[in-house]
């Protein structure tokens, strides 16, 4: 699949995951080019060609693409062939979670995001991936530990036994917070406290060690998760970032089993 459209987070003979970049679609300004998602406020029609040129440049043996209905929840949802199609023709017809996973062939399962974080899961033996939307408010409420550990309890598998990547997202340099946050965000949770980072009097927020972390304590081995160094907000050619637009385009990050 063409680089130009999407940043390859996992190709392998097992497993292929993306993230797309905002370059080769339709939409005008303020969500230039191939912006994929519907709750925007872009032409929905627009959307709809877009996702078709995403479409177009995968394999003809994948069922259609399943979207969530995402609202920084930390809802986890297994799906299967019989929700192929979900999200395709509105952002309201996904599936009402903020990760999915399955267990089935050819089946792509994508989330959207702009700064967020995509955590893509993989288990190392069995047929079996997953995608996690992880947003601030998803990141504190804990969405990648609790996902693993519901995957690992409906599943009867181990946590040591996945892989993980986390594709592009906002950088913590670009996500300031106040000392009132701080506060506010210790006293969810005082292990939070390594991804706080205090650099010439400000305080920044580390929102993809906040989903590193919550993989090390789920029980992954830190040789097994990567992390990407693509920034969203510094990238403007390339990627929407909603804290340096604020109104903008949506990213879509996918998996599929082949």
């Amino acid at each position: 699949m063409s680089r130009s459209l999407v940043h390859i987070g996992i190709d392998n003979d097992r497993v292929f995951a993306a993230v797309t970049k905002r370059k080769g679609g339709f939409s005008h300004p303020p969500f230039d080019g191939l912006n994929l998602g519907f709750q925007t406020g872009d032409n929905q029609d627009t959307v709809r060609h877009n996702r078709q040129t995403l479409i177009n440049a995968l394999p003809t043996t994948l069922a259609p693409m399943i979207y969530t209905y995402q609202s920084h929840s930390t809802i986890l949802q297994k799906v299967s062939k019989k929700d192929a199609g979900r999200g395709g023709d509105s952002f309201e017809s996904g599936i009402p979670a903020d990760a999915l996973y399955t267990t089935e062939r050819f089946l792509p399962i994508g989330i959207f995001h702009a700064d967020c974080v995509p955590v893509f899961l993989v288990h190392l033996h069995q047929p079996l991936i997953a995608i996690i939307h992880a947003g601030t408010p998803g990141s504190l409420a804990q969405i990648t530990l609790k996902s693993i550990q519901t995957i690992c309890q409906n599943e009867k598998v181990e946590a040591k036994d996945f892989s993980a990547y986390l594709g592009p997202s906002l950088d913590f340099a670009h996500h300031p917070i106040s000392v009132e946050r701080v506060d506010e965000i210790l006293g969810m949770n005082r292990s939070f406290a390594p991804a706080i980072k205090l650099i010439s009097g400000q305080f920044y927020l580390d929102v993809p060690l906040l989903n590193y972390m919550q993989l090390i304590e789920a029980g992954l081995h830190p040789d097994a998760i990567r992390v990407s160094s693509v920034d969203t907000y510094s990238n403007a050619k390339e990627y929407f970032s909603a804290s340096r637009d604020e109104k903008t385009g949506r990213h879509l990050s996918f998996i599929y089993l082949k």
